[in-house]
């Protein structure tokens, strides 16, 4: 890391795949600083391969739409300019991987941040639900359903929050 973690600053990440970890289609970022969302924002993205339409679950992810779209390389960049060096919640190691995969593949350098699985926060904090989805965690604690990536990404932020809120840590306890 080149510079110090700033502990009031929590990124959460979610991506959209269509057919596999190295075709992100859409990629999107929710931001907190003091446990306050202070931004969000989501692009889809061409990761210049082949994409199975049919895995695409988002209907923003059409052959047109993603034509249209700036490549993997142009999105990583803004990627790295909002995770370097910081804290980055994402629910389960899926969308970890997906961003090590398709950095990988185009010979890009992986995202400097610490990694911090919600999910598994989200288990400590309440033992009962460790197998519970994003969506079943998210009406539990009465927050909005995730159906978009963005959506994702704020409701893994929150569950990360919520789970240090039950057990009076911090994230970076979670590592």
């Amino acid at each position: 890391m080149q510079h110090p973690l700033d502990p009031t600053k929590l990124v959460a990440v979610d991506v959209a795949t269509a057919g596999g970890q190295c075709t992100i289609c859409q990629l999107a970022i929710a931001t907190w600083r003091n446990g306050y969302l202070i931004d969000s924002w989501q692009s889809l993205t061409d990761p210049y391969m082949d994409i199975r339409w049919k895995a695409a679950k988002s209907p923003e992810i059409t052959p047109p739409a993603i034509a249209c779209s700036p490549g993997w390389p142009v999105v990583a960049m803004r990627l790295h300019d909002a995770i370097s060096d910081d804290l980055v919640a994402t629910f389960g190691p899926r969308a970890k991987d997906a961003l090590f995969g398709i950095s990988a593949h185009h010979r890009l350098n992986p995202p400097v941040a610490l990694f911090i699985d919600a999910q598994r926060a989200a288990a400590k904090a309440w033992p009962a639900h460790a197998k519970d989805t994003l969506a079943a965690h998210a009406a539990r604690l009465g927050l909005a359903a995730p159906t978009s990536p963005v959506s994702s990404a704020i409701a893994t932020g929150r569950l990360l929050l919520a789970a240090c809120a039950e057990i009076d840590c911090t994230p970076l306890d979670m590592l």
